[in-house]
């Protein structure tokens, strides 16, 4: 049976490393049967490893207008480029976690979209990675300070700043299940201890929906991406936000800062935070404990109705850290980037003298051979 493997996060859910590692081993899934593919595109901001992305594309003019007929095209242009593939392949998977959260992804395209390849007698399953909704929260928010944000997580919670992401999951996956038959929705659980396979790892985990064991030739690419700052590493950058010249996603003291995280001295100083206070997490569980339940019961055929098994600690929240510590953060850091800067000058300093001379000895070579 030809099948489109439509991996669709949830965000949060390792799918950075998943898409890496597919990327990396396409020549190893192949010879197992799986292609994941370079459909061709290329999005501003968005990694190449998410070939999924053309689904929930918006394209917009200079006066920042929907060009609804632009994103038709693409759509089309890549649902045509799948078809070519299924001449050859029959298992092909694509992978963006944006179509989770994109509420315009609703059950009229999803219809769409499984009618389409229906047409070329290919099957369209969903496979969706779910984490407790808590833990998603606390890492949207640690994402987005990592990007610039100033807010701290007490003032997050209270503006419901995450309302935007779709964690009632029943609610959501009822979407998918109707658009695509129960049958052809795969959920899986990001929690170390119901991973699949040998390894016990997220990668492992999705390699058994496709009964592929991890292979030694693969073992070593299975590198973190878009690693998380912790703890006073995250204050740190939190409070740096409020100065312009650090809110920006892409500035040297996320670098620095990640660099020191994992460092001796970092280690040192890299004490788990728990954000919640014990009775925002309480009011959070509460709020999807019916939904998570009924999820456990349909799609995993959960009697007991447990979707996550791991314990929580609902001890008070500890994020306190003393000003000494952020300071010398700050410090180190600040010492780190002035050392570089030093470097690359005495680099450029080497480079400029060496053309010099370079320039020197060709003329010195020329009057010679001219004389």
């Amino acid at each position: 049976m030809k099948t489109l493997y439509l991996h669709i996060g949830t965000p949060k859910t390792g799918t950075s490393t998943i898409q890496y590692f597919c990327r990396k081993n396409d020549a190893f899934l192949l010879q197992q049967g799986i292609c994941y593919p370079d459909l061709g595109f290329r999005f501003p901001g968005i990694g190449q490893n998410r070939n999924a992305y053309f689904l929930s594309h918006k394209i917009y003019d200079a006066r920042k207008n929907r060009l609804f007929e632009e994103e038709a095209r693409e759509r089309e242009a890549g649902f045509q480029k799948l078809e070519k593939l299924f001449e050859k392949q029959d298992r092909v998977v694509i992978s963006d976690e944006h179509i989770w959260n994109e509420k315009e992804i609703d059950e009229m395209r999803l219809e769409g979209i499984r009618e389409r390849m229906a047409k070329v007698g290919v099957t369209v399953k969903a496979i969706v990675y779910l984490r407790r909704q808590e833990q998603v929260i606390q890492s949207y928010w640690a994402q987005q300070v990592k990007e610039g944000m100033q807010l701290s997580f007490s003032q997050y919670i209270q503006q419901e700043k995450y309302r935007y992401f779709q964690l009632d999951y029943q609610k959501r996956l009822q979407v998918f299940d109707h658009a695509l038959g129960r049958e052809n929705i795969i959920v899986r659980c990001y929690e170390k201890g119901q991973y699949q396979g040998t390894e016990k790892t997220i990668l492992s985990d999705f390699l058994h929906i496709f009964d592929i064991a991890l292979s030694e030739e693969c073992k070593d690419s299975d590198a973190l991406q878009n690693t998380s700052l912790r703890g006073i590493y995250l204050e740190t950058k939190r409070l740096l936000n409020q100065n312009p010249a650090f809110c920006t996603k892409q500035n040297f003291s996320v670098k620095r800062l990640l660099a020191l995280q994992e460092s001796p001295m970092g280690n040192s100083l890299d004490r788990a935070a728990n954000y919640f206070s014990k009775e925002e997490r309480e009011q959070c569980a509460l709020r999807y404990a019916s939904g998570n339940q009924a999820v456990a019961r349909e799609y995993l055929d959960r009697a007991d109705g447990t979707l996550f098994y791991e314990t929580i600690d609902l001890n008070e929240a500890g994020n306190a850290f003393s000003q000494q510590d952020i300071t010398d953060i700050c410090g180190e850091i600040i010492a780190v980037q002035e050392q570089e800067i030093r470097e690359l000058k005495k680099r450029l300093e080497k480079k400029t003298l060496r053309g010099k001379l370079k320039w020197i000895y060709h003329k010195i070579y020329s009057l010679f051979k001219n004389a």
